[in-house]
């Protein structure tokens, strides 16, 4: 969707929004004057997203805790950092969603000892 609008003082604004399988992107401009009618089909037009690819892609972290196999089409929070990881993928031919959560649980006097 693109949308325009005019402040009460004058200022304009300009917002693109798309929705993809896996999130909502609001991209907003705004500045005094014509600032955006001058400059906003410039950046609005140098917006892309990459190609669905029918493949299969193999996901790790930076520290190299995991490795798993997902579509191509993802999204992966916190790859750089400590603390928790959450991935999640489309694969746009069958409509199925894939997640995988890593925790880090290091509360020892409360998690229950496991034996096999």
């Amino acid at each position: 969707m693109d949308i325009k609008n005019q402040l009460k003082n004058g200022d304009f604004q300009r917002y693109h929004i798309y929705i993809t399988p896996l999130e909502i992107l609001i991209f907003k401009m705004s500045g005094q004057g014509d600032y955006v009618v001058k400059h906003s089909d410039t950046i609005f037009n140098s917006i892309s997203f990459k190609s669905l690819e029918k493949k299969r892609t193999v996901l790790f972290s930076e520290f190299h805790d995991f490795e798993i196999e997902m579509p191509s089409l993802y999204n992966f929070t916190n790859r750089k950092r400590k603390g928790n990881r959450f991935i999640e993928a489309v694969n746009p031919e069958t409509s199925s969603y894939f997640f995988l959560k890593k925790a880090i649980l290091n509360d020892f006097n409360f998690i229950e000892q496991d034996t096999f």
